[in-house]
């Protein structure tokens, strides 16, 4: 392993930031009560355990032997930037489901579910993109009422029958 006391110390250090941050979110019972009813207080909780898990990530990649990091700052400044915002889309995304659906999403759930969003940074937003794509192309379809799309307009158009 390479930069093995780095990798040790941020460890530690995100084991403690981490117990410290749940430990704050559940002394006031369901995330935070949960999340203050919906503030940017409880958006920035959500951004921050995001950030931990980029953290957690970060801290895993510069432990593989597997990849090659070259600059360790500004490879940790973007994946903890991107877990950051990562995080906070999740907790937005789970605020909108639990409103829909107000079973499907527990509060034990949560917090690993913005930890997740965080530790997969710029795959959570392909994933979001992707689902987003697929649910306006059906709405689409639905509202062309299942007829196909209309051709492209660079495409031959026949001018009768023959």
């Amino acid at each position: 392993m390479k930069n093995t006391r780095l990798v040790h110390f941020l460890l530690l250090v995100w084991a403690l930031v981490f117990v410290k941050a749940v430990y704050a979110a559940g002394s006031v019972t369901s995330l935070s009560l949960d999340v203050r009813s919906w503030d940017y207080e409880s958006l920035l909780w959500g951004a921050i355990a995001g950030f931990l898990g980029g953290a957690l990530r970060t801290i895993f990649t510069l432990a593989s032997e597997n990849v090659a990091v070259y600059r360790v700052l500004r490879e940790a400044r973007k994946d903890l930037i991107v877990s950051f915002l990562a995080g906070g889309l999740a907790y937005l995304i789970i605020i909108a489901v639990s409103s829909k659906l107000p079973e499907l999403i527990t509060r034990e759930i949560r917090m690993v579910v913005i930890v997740w969003a965080g530790w997969q940074r710029i795959a959570f937003f392909k994933r979001v993109d992707q689902l987003v794509t697929s649910k306006l192309d059906k709405f689409n379809q639905d509202l062309r009422g299942g007829a196909p799309a209309d051709p492209p307009a660079s495409d031959v158009v026949s001018l009768g029958d023959k």
